[in-house]
Formats: C-alpha cells, sequence, structure tokens
C-alpha cells in the first residue's frame, strides 16, 4: 500500500511468509526498490514492468523468453533469467467486438496500401522514420497512418517528410482513440510497423488479434525483441528482421502481395483471415504453465538450499 513505508511493507512480506517477491516496476514510474532493497522475501524477481535489467543487486531473476533474452546479451543482466515458453509477453483476447471504421471516414486511400504504426510518438527516431520515407518513396500507392500524439510532433514530421522529397498528403494522422474503436482500426491497415529500438508491446496483441500483418526489426536489447517475441511464439518468424534493410524489403514485398491480391487489403478487412482465438488462449496457457513450474523449481532449490 502506499500509506506504507518501504520497511511497513517489508515487514508485512515477512510476516506474511511470502516465499517468492515478484516486482512490476523496474526502474519505472511508481517503483518501490526500497522494499526490495531490505530482502523480505527469500526469492526476488522482477517481470514486465520494466524490459530490461534493473541493475539491482536484490532482484534474483527476471522474467524473460529465449528469444527476447538470449544468452548473448545475459551478460548485462545483474538478474538471472527465468525463461518461459512462448513470449514472455502474455497473449489475449478480447470478447468484445471491435467499433469498426472505414478508410473514407479516417482520410486514407480506399485502395492504396496502408502502414500503420500507432507506437507513442516518442518511439519514433530519425533513422527509423527515413526508412519509412523510404518505403513511401518505392512504393508510390503506399501511404503512413500514425497517431497525432502533439501538434508539434506532427508538424515536425511532416515537414521533415517535405524537405525529404515525400509529399505530406501520403502520410495521414488521425488522434487516439477507445481501445474498442482502436481494434477496429487496426483491421484497416495492410500492415503494422513496429517501431526500434523501442518495440511495441501492449499493441503488438491488438494488431495479432486484428489480422494485420507485423513487421518487427530486433535489435541487442531486451527492448527492442519484443516484437519478434511474440511473432516467434505464434510460428510468424518472416517478418522479423535484423536490419533496417531487411525492415524495408519485408514491408516492401507485402505492397507488391498487396498489388497482386487487392482482396486481402485492410480495406476488405472482413474478408481477411484472422487468427484463430485459440491459438491465443492456448499460447497463454502454455507461457503460465511454463512460468509456474518455474517459479516452483526456483523454491524447491532454494529451500532445499
Amino acid at each position: 500500500s502506499s500509506d506504507l513505508t518501504d520497511r511497513q511493507v517489508a515487514e508485512v512480506v515477512l510476516h506474511d511468509e511470502i516465499d517468492i517477491l515478484i516486482d512490476l516496476h523496474g526502474a519505472s514510474a511508481g517503483a518501490r526498490p526500497g522494499i526490495f532493497a531490505l530482502h523480505p522475501a527469500p526469492l526476488q524477481g522482477t517481470y514486465l514492468g520494466f524490459i530490461g535489467t534493473t541493475g539491482m543487486p536484490w532482484f534474483d531473476f527476471v522474467v524473460a523468453d529465449r528469444y527476447v533474452l538470449p544468452e548473448s546479451i545475459t551478460p548485462y543482466f545483474t538478474e538471472t533469467p527465468l525463461y518461459v515458453d512462448g513470449s514472455f509477453l502474455p497473449l489475449t483476447s478480447h470478447r468484445a467486438e471491435p467499433r469498426l471504421s472505414s478508410r473514407t471516414a479516417l482520410g486514407l486511400p480506399q485502395d492504396g496500401f496502408v502502414m500503420a504504426s500507432f507506437g507513442n510518438i516518442y518511439k519514433i527516431n530519425e533513422t527509423l522514420f527515413k526508412t519509412w520515407l523510404e518505403i513511401l518513396r518505392e512504393v508510390p500507392q503506399a501511404t503512413l497512418w500514425l497517431i497525432n500524439d502533439n501538434s508539434l510532433a506532427t508538424h515536425n514530421l511532416r515537414r521533415y517528410a517535405q524537405q525529404s522529397g515525400i509529399d505530406p498528403a501520403r502520410i495521414v494522422f488521425t488522434p487516439r482513440v477507445a481501445h474498442e474503436e482502436f481494434r477496429g482500426q487496426l483491421r484497416l491497415a495492410d500492415v503494422f510497423l513496429d517501431t526500434f529500438p523501442y518495440n511495441c508491446g501492449s499493441t503488438t496483441n491488438d494488431v495479432i488479434e486484428a489480422g494485420t500483418p507485423m513487421v518487427t526489426l530486433s535489435g541487442n536489447t531486451m527492448v527492442s525483441r519484443m516484437g519478434g517475441s511474440i511473432l516467434k511464439s505464434l510460428g510468424r518468424d518472416q517478418t522479423i528482421a535484423t536490419t533496417f534493410e531487411e525492415y524495408k524489403q519485408m514491408t516492401i514485398a507485402l505492397a507488391q502481395h498487396h498489388a497482386l491480391n487487392p482482396a486481402e487489403s485492410g480495406a476488405n478487412e472482413s474478408r481477411r483471415s484472422r487468427i484463430d482465438p485459440q491459438q491465443i488462449v492456448q499460447a497463454r496457457m502454455r507461457m503460465l504453465r511454463s512460468l509456474e513450474d518455474g517459479l516452483l523449481q526456483l523454491h524447491r532449490q532454494k529451500s532445499t538450499g
């Protein structure tokens, strides 16, 4: 509770004989590292809240999967990986149907190749944006669809595009909307372009559920491998790039496929094949069971010394 001091919380954990204490903040806003520094539980780990190492010596483990945290980067972590099956990001499916819209209503071309990227605006950097502009240059029928997070960023991106020889009208900005409407909008895109080096996280789950193809770029950090983690867990490795050139060529290949198969366009979203909800449920349950098994094994190891 926020009403209790770090020491008071630690005393509650100790009194309740908690065997494994897991932090969901890491080094992010709202974190209470002082609680864990007192080491009130025999085993302490970190998960989800901070996608990377905390650098804090009182955390014994970090929950991850073997794609998002390969052995090559574990030397840079103070925590020992607790590996789960599939993706460490829990996949979810929604019972409520998304609120559908249309390309026309959003100012998008009905017949063009629409490339969406709805991550937070601070995830866009110059190298990434240049790559998107290169795709626009090579795919004349393509449109880039972004979130209008703030007027200054929107103005600067449009200006940068114009200075690069790309008509700013080919970049459509729309405001943030409620989640049900957002899920419906994702269905209108022909491809979702992941951000780099900070990949999308929960948004990727919505993209997968919408049935929209996604191209991601994986790097050498945990946070730059989240998109690949989810795609790999679902057997969709073919759109995981490791260089900007691969990322660009994968997107161009999808645009060429779109030109030959217009019936699969996001403009005809009702005809697009969607992922079987059961596949998402099965992936989630596989991850959860492996997490439970891993935690129990850690507990047994600690108990037997």
